[in-house]
C-alpha cells in the first residue's frame, strides 16, 4: 500500500477515535476522570508518520475536541496534543536506536507530564486548596489513560507501527 492510502486509512482511524473520545469517554468515566483515547492514538500516529503530521493532527483534533465540549478550557487540548506529538516525534526519530522499553517509558513519561499540565489548568482551585487531592486526581487521570495504553501496547507494540 502506498503512503497516501496509509495516511487516508490513519485519518479515518483518527475520525473514528475522535468520535469514540466524544461518545465513549464520558460513559466510562470514573468519578469524572476520563481516559484520553485520542492522546494514545496521537502517540501511535506520530511514531508512524513523524512529528509534522502528528502536530497538525494533534492541533486540529485538539481544537475539534475543545469545540465539542470534551475539554473545559478552549485550546488546552490542542496545545497539549501539539506538545505530546512534538515530544513523541523527537523520540520517534530515534526509534531504531533505542530499546522498546525506553520508547514505551518515554511515551508514558510524556503523557504523564502532559496530564500534569492539563490538571494544573483544569483544577487550579483544587491545587490551591489541597495539594494531596490534586496529586491524587492527576495520578488518577494519568493512570486511567496509561492503563488503556498499556493494554494496547500488549496487542500493538509501539515499535510495530513504524513504516519502513
Amino acid at each position: 500500500m502506498d503512503k497516501a492510502r496509509l495516511l487516508l486509512k490513519d485519518s479515518l482511524w483518527a475520525l473514528a477515535i475522535y468520535f469514540i473520545q466524544l461518545l465513549l469517554a464520558n460513559w466510562i468515566s470514573i468519578n469524572g476522570i476520563r481516559p484520553d483515547f485520542f492522546a494514545i492514538f496521537l502517540i501511535y500516529f506520530t511514531i508512524r508518520w513523524g512529528s509534522f503530521y502528528g502536530i497538525i493532527y494533534g492541533f486540529i483534533f485538539g481544537l475539534l475536541l475543545d469545540f465539542a465540549g470534551a475539554g473545559s478550557s478552549f485550546g488546552l487540548s490542542a496545545i497539549l496534543y501539539v506538545m505530546i506529538t512534538y515530544s513523541i516525534g523527537f523520540l520517534s526519530i530515534r526509534v531504531h536506536n533505542i530499546s522498546p522499553l525506553y520508547l514505551t517509558l518515554g511515551s508514558f513519561i510524556i503523557l504523564t507530564f502532559a496530564f500534569l499540565i492539563d490538571s494544573l489548568f483544569r483544577y487550579p482551585i483544587l491545587f490551591d486548596a489541597n495539594v494531596l487531592s490534586f496529586l491524587l486526581r492527576w495520578i488518577s487521570v494519568s493512570a486511567y489513560t496509561l492503563g488503556f495504553m498499556s493494554l494496547l501496547q500488549y496487542f500493538i507494540p509501539l515499535r510495530r507501527v513504524v513504516i519502513e
